[in-house]
Formats: structure tokens, C-alpha cells, sequence
């Protein structure tokens, strides 16, 4: 892989930016598709999960050949460009046509919304997975700069769209016309974030390899790598800790708790302003026990407060005392998230050092986060239709147990003394 030249400070911030829309388009379908769909739709909650799962299990192929594609692509912009433009354009027209059906879909609510996600989905991998390669195509201090703040404004979109999507859906009166005028505001959003990525300059941008390995190669190589692999199962369980969460939320709030709907966003608001100041502090702390040490103790500050909440809501203390036990949770999840997104850029950079696969390995990397994320929702969306809302409690109790499940993967990849290099690199920054 040849050396790139150090990215400069503007247009290290022209790149995060673009994770502002990646945290919107993350967490409004993670936050509000399901209730969306048996709420306002009236779909099941069995058929709803499923629409939400198999866009998502189509994405494990889907996005190891993006990622491929981008690795063998040769174009006057480079390797990545293209790529994220289309994306770009196609995620937004499928989030709009999501949330916004017209008329006629309300006769075919299960077919428009399964095929809009479905196009949504495959927009975003387009987007996604060039542009989560760039930060192992570049040198180190650039890598880190890269990831630590696309990662703050991923938290940061996450945090506004979270906090205002529940309550422009109110304003609008709450029904369909509601999620109309969300999809309506929130897609130009969208759009214009993630075309400052486009600014950076492209070190391929005349001539891109195409004497890189075939997919299969690529994807044996990715399975291959213990680190890497460990790291990319620990993602996932992770992420679909998390999905649980935020999908269980609004039927926590609204029919356990008999909260008024603002509230979820209320909640996800409490959770995602320490969000965005964690990704700074774990990259800090990190300098000073590393980076997969501080990913686990990330992961065990949101496993605990996630189960003090859970304890909270079983001892039915007032929303005040529960609202005041989130912030953990947030703190946690943009620690462990930061810091799970920089180990795999360093995990995927020096597995490419020779290769210019990096794209491919990072689409093994997504397609993995994109299972974990579909996996959440679904796995509320079964417990719904099997026990009924009750059992939305497991949605608090659920991810504390399998985020310190992970942990164990976390200590493998620590303590594996036949991959130091590895090691070595996921200490430093």
C-alpha cells in the first residue's frame, strides 16, 4: 500500500462531516421504523421484524463486494468518489420513500416498505463502505484524526436526529403526515453532510489499482485475520446490543412507563450528548492503557448503565431518578463505538500494508455492523409477537448481558501474543 501524505485539519473536518448523516441514517430507522410500521402502517410485529432483518442480511454480501469493487475500480476521481456520490443520492431517495410512502402504498404497506428499505440499505452500503475506508488508505495520525472525529459528528447526528425526528413527527400531527414531514426535512440533511467527503483530496485519483485479489480472496483474507475477525464479532454483538436498545425505547417509554411520546426523545438526548464528549475522552484515555483496554471499560460503563436503569424501572422510581441514570449509558456507547471504529482501521491498515484491499476488508467490517444492527430490532420485534409488550423490559436487561459477553472477545484480541504487531498497533495512536 503506498504512503499518503498527512491530511490536513480542514479537510479532516470536510470528512467527519459526513458522519453526520451516516448517524442519521443509523439511528432514525434503528429508532423509529419498527414502531412506524406496526403503529402507523399496522403491520405485524413478526412481518415488520423481518422486513427490517433481511434488507440487513443481504447487506453481508452486499457490501464485502462494494468494498471490493471500490478496492478494483479505476476512474479520474478515484477509487472512492463515485461510489459515495451514488449513495448518497440513493440512501436519501430511499429514507424519503420510507417514511413518506405515497397514497397507493397504503394498499401494499408491507411490499413499498420492504422494497424502500431494501434500496435505503443498499444506497447506504454504497456510501458507507468507501467511505469508512478511508482512514486505512492514509498514515497514522491522520487515521486517528479521520475516526475520532467522524466519529464525534456520527454521535452528533445521531444525538439531533434522535432527539428531533420524535418530535417533528408530533409536530406533524403525529400519524403518517408526521413521518412525511420528517422524511421531508430530514433527507436534505442527509444529503448535503455527506457530500463534504467528496472535498477530500484523493491520493488514486488518476489511476486506482486493479491488481488487487477477487472477492472471495479478499473475504478469505478478512476471515483469516484473528484479530480482525474477533474485533468484527465483538462489533456485532455489540451493535446489536445496541439496536435492542433503541428499538425496545419507544414502547419502554410510551406503553410501559405511559410516558408521552417527546419523551423518547428526550431519552435518546440524555443518551447521546455524552455520546458525542466520549469519543474525545476515550481517544485520551486510550493514549494512556490503549485502545482495546479502553474499549472495554467503555463497554462496561454502558453494560452498567444499562442494567442500573433496568433496576430503576423495576423499582418503579419517578422518570426523573431513570432519565438521571442514562447519561451512562451514552458515555459508553460513544466510547466503546469510537474505539471500535480506530482498533479496525489500524487492524485493517496493517493487514493491507502490502494489498490494496482495504475497502475489502472493510466491507466485511459494515456488513458485520449492518447484521448487528439489524439483529436488535429484529430480536425485539420477535419477543414482541411472542410475549407482548411486557417483555420490552429484556430490552434493558438484554444488551447489559451481551455487551459483557463481548468483553471476552475484547481480552482475546489483548492477550493473543501470536498477532503482537497487531497488538501493538491497537495500543497506540
Amino acid at each position: 500500500m503506498t504512503v499518503k501524505p498527512p491530511i490536513g485539519r480542514a479537510h479532516s473536518l470536510a470528512y467527519a462531516l459526513g458522519g453526520v448523516g451516516t448517524g442519521i441514517i443509523n439511528s432514525v430507522p434503528t429508532l423509529l421504523l419498527l414502531f412506524f410500521a406496526t403503529e402507523i402502517l399496522h403491520i405485524t410485529p413478526a412481518t415488520a421484524a423481518l422486513i427490517i432483518l433481511v434488507p440487513k442480511l443481504w447487506i453481508v454480501l452486499w457490501e464485502p463486494f462494494v468494498g471490493n469493487w471500490s478496492d478494483r475500480a479505476v476512474s479520474r476521481w478515484g477509487r472512492r468518489r463515485p461510489f459515495m456520490l451514488v449513495g448518497a443520492l440513493v440512501l436519501t431517495s430511499g429514507f424519503v420513500l420510507l417514511f413518506a410512502p405515497p397514497s397507493f402504498a397504503a394498499d401494499h404497506a408491507v411490499g413499498w416498505t420492504s422494497a424502500a428499505y431494501f434500496l435505503l440499505m443498499s444506497g447506504f452500503s454504497l456510501y458507507f463502505v468507501p467511505y469508512v475506508a478511508i482512514p486505512a488508505d492514509v498514515e497514522a495520525e491522520s487515521r486517528t484524526r479521520l475516526v475520532s472525529w467522524r466519529m464525534t459528528c456520527a454521535m452528533l447526528g445521531a444525538l439531533v436526529s434522535a432527539t428531533m425526528a420524535p418530535v417533528i413527527v408530533s409536530a406533524g400531527g403525529g400519524g403518517e403526515g408526521g413521518y412525511r414531514l420528517m422524511a421531508y426535512l430530514v433527507a436534505p440533511v442527509c444529503l448535503v453532510a455527506m457530500l463534504f467527503p467528496l472535498l477530500l483530496p484523493a491520493a488514486d485519483r488518476s489511476v486506482a489499482t486493479t491488481s488487487g485479489a477477487g472477492l472471495w480472496v479478499q473475504i478469505c483474507r478478512a476471515a483469516g485475520d484473528r484479530p480482525f475477525r474477533t474485533l468484527t464479532i465483538v462489533q456485532t454483538m455489540q451493535v446489536a446490543a445496541v439496536g435492542a436498545m433503541s428499538a425496545g425505547m419507544p414502547y419502554l417509554i410510551i406503553n410501559h412507563l405511559h410516558r408521552p411520546s417527546a419523551d423518547v426523545g428526550l431519552a435518546f438526548c440524555i443518551q447521546l450528548i455524552p455520546a458525542v464528549f466520549a469519543v474525545p475522552i476515550f481517544v485520551a484515555v486510550s493514549r494512556r492503557i490503549g485502545k482495546v483496554y479502553s474499549q472495554m471499560l467503555a463497554s462496561a460503563l454502558f453494560a452498567l448503565g444499562s442494567g442500573l436503569v433496568a433496576y430503576l424501572i423495576l423499582l418503579g422510581v419517578s422518570w426523573s431518578f431513570i432519565v438521571a441514570a442514562m447519561p451512562l449509558i451514552g458515555l459508553g456507547f460513544g466510547g466503546m463505538q469510537g474505539q471500535s471504529f480506530a482498533i479496525s482501521a489500524d487492524f485493517i491498515h496493517a493487514a493491507n500494508s502490502e494489498h490494496e484491499g482495504g475497502a475489502s476488508f472493510t466491507g466485511v467490517w459494515t456488513a458485520a455492523e449492518k447484521v448487528g444492527l439489524a439483529l436488535g430490532p429484529a430480536m425485539t420485534g420477535v419477543m414482541l409477537a411472542a410475549l407482548g409488550p411486557d417483555i420490552i423490559l429484556w430490552q434493558i436487561w438484554g444488551p447489559s448481558l451481551i455487551i459483557m459477553a463481548s468483553l471476552h472477545g475484547l481480552w482475546t484480541i489483548r492477550s493473543d501474543n501470536s498477532k503482537r504487531k497487531f497488538e501493538d498497533l491497537a495500543t497506540t495512536s
